[in-house]
């Protein structure tokens, strides 16, 4: 089993041991679009709502510049098992956000866990 492999398990055991989302943490996968031909009209399925394992962490008060990170930022550090879209939102106790910047740690092409940033 190469490194990358090792470290992937590793953040996700540890997620899976410290999870504190008990369901509370969802991915928001917007739902497809068709064209409804008897309404005239493009017609949008319900959203999907993706449980994922992972904890929450607030940003320091150092780390907050106003610009890159906002106050009221925090991230989400999530297990690789789900792969979040710009697109998408992160739903925590049934407030959705919006996720900034690129989201993924790979080591080699393996992504290890995803640190989303979430913002309002």
């Amino acid at each position: 089993m190469g490194f990358a492999k090792r470290m992937q398990d590793t953040a996700t055991r540890l997620l899976n041991k410290f999870d504190e989302s008990e369901g509370r943490i969802k991915l928001v996968r917007k739902g497809s679009s068709y064209f409804d031909t008897t309404l005239g009209e493009e017609v949008f399925s319900a959203d999907v709502l993706v449980p994922l394992v992972g904890v929450t962490v607030d940003y320091s008060a150092s780390q907050v510049n106003g610009t890159t990170i906002q106050s009221g930022d925090f991230l989400a550090l999530v297990t690789s098992a789900e792969t979040p879209k710009f697109d998408d939102k992160i739903q925590v106790d049934g407030v959705q956000w919006s996720i900034v910047g690129e989201p993924k740690v790979d080591y080699t092409g393996t992504v290890i866990l995803y640190k989303i940033h979430c913002r309002r």
